[in-house]
């Protein structure tokens, strides 16, 4: 094995490509509305110190989403949606492949973030603090986790389909 066999142009058969699932998803389920698990974690303890910090944390992070939304919502949207069809188009209908991995990672990233901002509206509005705060939070981790989940085994299926199609059919 050659080093040109292990750093290959092709996507799906490329170890650094599902190294590179590994460490989006990992990371992805490293936080919750970007706020550290280990700081949601502390505050199941119940110490003052620690469900403060995971409030004030949560606070800071649904500020942060909602200046992004107020300020350039409109504009992300549509940069979001152009990237979308240009990998959907390159990848799908062109059929590059390396297009096709690139939508396996991106879509479900842009699945997680649009759950991650209902999930952000959901807590604003219901003004949750402490305890109910850090059980919405370990659910949405759930949710998080289970879309990864799903969309990683569908990464798997769509780049197992790729290689048989490219290697035994043709």
């Amino acid at each position: 094995m050659t080093i040109f066999d292990i750093i290959s142009p092709r996507a799906f058969t490329s170890l650094w490509f599902w190294i590179g699932v590994a460490l989006v998803w990992g990371h992805a389920s490293a936080q919750v509305l970007g706020v550290p698990w280990d700081i949601i974690r502390r505050a199941k303890s119940g110490e003052a110190d620690s469900v403060r910090d995971m409030n004030d944390a949560v606070r800071i992070a649904l500020g942060r989403i909602a200046r992004t939304a107020d300020k350039g919502g409109i504009w992300l949207a549509g940069l979001i949606g152009f990237a979308g069809a240009a990998l959907i188009s390159l990848g799908w209908f062109y059929r590059v492949e390396f297009f096709r991995a690139l939508t396996c990672l991106a879509l479900p990233l842009l699945a997680l973030a649009l759950l991650d901002l209902r999930w952000a509206l959901r807590i604003f509005h219901g003004e949750l603090v402490g305890e109910p705060l850090r059980r919405t939070l370990v659910r949405l981790r759930w949710a998080r986790r289970a879309v990864g989940a799903l969309l990683a085994f569908v990464t798997l299926i769509i780049g197992a389909i790729d290689i048989i199609r490219s290697y035994i059919l043709f």
